[in-house]
């Protein structure tokens, strides 16, 4: 199963589709599918969001050329590593003892989600 990228806005988010019938086949609810796409966009707005912090960071970076964030992540960086966190975190917990696996979208460059069963 894959769940397409919503290309409607600037901030990168997924489509809430249809819920998936082969989920529900193996004991996902929609509560559950809703709660996990929803975090997920709740991370990557907050990493993609431009505040003050992400400003400060980026002319920290400009002046040191760049080589702070050899020692330091940023707040897209550390966004990130929560969402691959997050997606291990329920698949341990919650998919995978019902057969399932979401595959973190970091590794197709947030294209999509893949859902494997």
């Amino acid at each position: 199963v894959s769940i397409q990228r919503d290309y409607r806005d600037i901030i990168t988010k997924f489509e809430m589709q249809p819920f998936p019938e082969e989920l529900s086949r193996n004991g996902v609810s929609l509560l559950e599918f809703e709660n996990t796409i929803n975090e997920i966009n709740r991370l990557l707005q907050t990493a993609e969001t431009i505040d003050s912090k992400s400003i400060f960071e980026e002319c920290i970076g400009c002046l040191t050329f760049f080589s702070i964030f050899l020692f330091y992540d940023d707040k897209y960086k550390k966004c990130i590593k929560r969402i691959t966190e997050f997606i291990e975190r329920e698949n341990q917990s919650l998919y995978n003892p019902k057969g399932i696996t979401w595959i973190n979208p970091v590794s197709n460059g947030f294209l999509k989600i893949d859902i494997i069963i």
